[in-house]
């Protein structure tokens, strides 16, 4: 009996030795893979030695790195928690790690939780390079804060996967769509490339493919474009000009260039030919031209930029000459990375993607628009449109109804999928004079203005207006730390928010009427602002975004304190100008060096005597409440100008006489 339990267990102990060296030459194996680029071979081959060991750390853990870096990102936090559980030191970064997992699962507590515990890891380790990971970990903290945001404000379209037939198990980008939107050109990198060859990461070489769509409305099967634009190596499509007969391609020269192609008259293309004008020694990744020719937009990784890939402009003058690239500026670049721009048909609408700004994750998708001579500051698309990971490559088609692009989200077909974004339903044609939006299955209409003229009746079914945009320095683009009021049309207040910490601000409006309301700015350091709105409320939720670029103040200029006011010929404040006057008192405090002038202005009513002695009295009492307040008399002065600096006519009571009735501040 005692021979056959010794028996019995040697055959259990060698048993187990032998699993254990299989599940050990397993991760062996797969780490060879891993190195190699074959991420794929490697997780089969870790999963393997988890089936054989179900307590290897390592396979846990390199199972779950595996799978962010595919595209079932959400079966890593399983894997990655276990191989923490089993061993917390299997890898400095395993809890960043965990982090990542958690984001891109859209559980964004988590998420933080495990970052912030990555970053206390990192502030208690000695390792060098420390600070680099625990900023890579701010930086998704504020992406799950940004996503939490988005998330709740979920945007009202309707997002549908191109299908199996266009997509493939592999990555499909880069789509081009024609202006009748019956054909569609994009990169892919499935099997069957030109030269069916790999890249060092065993992923098969870029080519374009053509897909056209049939009498019914449906697209029909991929073909590849051919050897004259697809070469053994890296080719993308990049964009389509209006009429369809020229196509900008990146080929593999250098670290990328970007080349032009020519419809022939027979349907085929020409040779591909560089485009001198923007190609550099460096990386040109994507382009776009506005619909008059005028301009483009690409992006490059040149020296000088504000980060990695930057987008770069030229203009096109009126003889027909291009300007020299420029950096479009910090409004539209980040540290991080700007690609794939597109524009509208008169240039004045961009459409990129950014993995800065109020990102929730990746690339996600941003819109500016060119107003008053400049760009405004990027507004992020929201979701569903982005996500977690990466949002990118977005065109529009010429009625502005849908979007193409490609993205990385569950239930797609490979690596990154092609999605249209619809406005319009296929079964119901907007009217040109109103845009229609699908909700889940129903069909709702955003009326135009003459429409919001309804009855008593109609009025109860208003629904809410939000405001929302972002205030950041018009200089630098960072964000700004501000209060927004909003005002109605007698200058009552309404409502008052704070920006976040990426200068955003939102508010909702629940007033029934068609109004005039103002949005006012007070920020600490820089010349508030106020941006006035007509506003018409509808049966569906709108929004209004509006974005405020302010200035620092400037020694040497004046700034009108508008909401300042006495009693009529008297110099005794009124009691509606302590508000003003505390944020002038704000900035004092903020800026302890700063010296300035208090002028007051009259209108020409009374005599110059009267006029200069009134004024006097009048900044006298500005420098009176700002001493009452702590501020040092040595750092204020007092100066009566009277009616000698009027700012407009004096004939007009309104536009005018009131205008020169002011006080100002000059910074010494």
């Amino acid at each position: 009996m005692l021979k056959k339990i010794f028996t019995f267990l040697l055959l259990a102990v060698t048993s187990n030795c032998v699993f254990a060296q299989a599940d050990a030459d397993s991760v062996k194996q797969a780490d060879a893979m891993y190195a190699a680029g074959n991420k794929r071979k490697a997780l089969s081959l870790y999963l393997s030695a988890i089936s054989l060991n179900s307590e290897n750390a390592k396979a846990h853990f390199m199972a779950g790195k595996c799978y962010l870096e595919t595209s079932e990102k959400g079966k890593s936090v399983e894997l990655l928690e276990k191989a923490y559980k089993l061993d917390a030191k299997i890898s400095p970064d395993i809890l960043y790690l965990i982090g990542k997992g958690y984001q891109l699962d859209a559980k964004f507590d988590k998420a933080i939780e495990n970052f912030n515990a990555f970053k206390t890891s990192m502030e208690e380790t000695k390792e060098k390079g420390k600070e680099h990971e625990i900023q890579k970990a701010e930086k998704h903290i504020a992406e799950c804060k940004n996503a939490k945001t988005l998330y709740s404000q979920k945007a009202s379209v309707q997002l549908i996967n191109m299908g199996e037939t266009v997509n493939s198990s592999h990555a499909e980008y880069a789509p081009v769509i024609s202006s009748d939107e019956s054909t569609l050109y994009f990169t892919s990198r499935r099997e069957g490339s030109t030269g069916n060859k790999k890249d060092a990461d065993k992923v098969y070489f870029e080519d374009i493919y053509v897909v056209k769509k049939d009498s019914s409305g449906k697209w029909g099967s991929p073909v590849n474009i051919g050897p004259t634009l697809n070469t053994d190596f890296h080719d993308a499509c990049n964009g389509l000009s209006p009429d369809g007969k020229e196509m900008y391609i990146t080929c593999e020269t250098h670290k990328g260039d970007i080349f032009k192609s020519t419809q022939n008259a027979n349907g085929s293309w020409s040779k591909p030919q560089k485009m001198k004008l923007i190609n550099s020694i460096y990386d040109e990744a994507s382009i776009a031209f506005s619909g008059d020719g005028k301009l483009i937009m690409f992006s490059s990784n040149r020296p000088g930029g504000m980060g990695k890939l930057d987008l770069y402009y030229c203009t096109k003058d009126k003889k027909g000459n291009w300007s020299s690239p420029q950096n479009a500026g910090n409004i539209l670049n980040t540290e991080y990375d700007e690609d794939s721009p597109f524009l509208d048909q008169e240039g004045k609408t961009l459409f990129f993607s950014s993995a800065g700004f109020n990102t929730m994750g990746g690339y996600d998708i941003f819109k500016s628009t060119f107003k008053d001579g400049k760009w405004t500051a990027p507004v992020n698309l929201g979701y569903p449109i982005n996500t977690t990971d990466d949002d990118i490559y977005y065109v529009q088609s010429s009625d502005g109804q849908r979007g193409y692009y490609a993205s990385i989200r569950e239930g797609g077909f490979g690596e990154k999928d092609l999605y249209i974004v619809s406005m319009v339903t296929p079964e119901q044609k907007a009217p040109a004079d109103s845009m229609v939006v699908t909700v889940g299955d129903s069909l709702t209409k955003i009326a135009p203005d003459s429409l919001a003229q309804n009855n008593e009746e109609e009025s109860k079914n208003f629904k809410p207006i939000t405001i929302k945009g972002r205030v950041f320095d018009n200089e630098s683009g960072k964000p700004l730390e501000a209060k927004i009021t909003l005002y109605d049309e007698n200058g009552k207040e309404i409502q008052k928010v704070e920006t976040s910490a990426d200068g955003y601000y939102s508010f909702v409006l629940k007033e029934k009427k068609h109004g005039t309301y103002t949005i006012e700015t007070h920020p600490t350091g820089f010349v508030k602002k106020s941006i006035k709105l007509d506003l018409t409320p509808t049966n569906e939720e709108t929004e209004d975004v509006e974005d405020f670029a302010l200035e620092k103040y400037v020694a040497g200029k004046d700034y009108i304190l508008h909401y300042v006011y006495f009693d009529f010929d008297k110099s005794t404040l009124k009691p509606e100008s302590r508000e003003e006057l505390m944020k002038l008192k704000e900035l004092l405090s903020s800026k302890p060096k700063m010296k300035i002038e208090i002028g007051g202005h009259t209108d020409f009513i009374g005599s110059t005597e009267f006029n200069l002695i009134l004024s006097q009295k009048r900044a006298q009492a500005v420098v009176n409440f700002l001493i009452q307040q702590g501020i040092s008399p040595k750092r204020l002065k007092a100066i009566g100008y009277g009616k000698t600096k009027p700012l407009a006519t004096n004939d007009d009571e309104e536009e005018g006489r009131e205008l020169n009735r002011r006080t100002e501040f000059r910074i010494k």
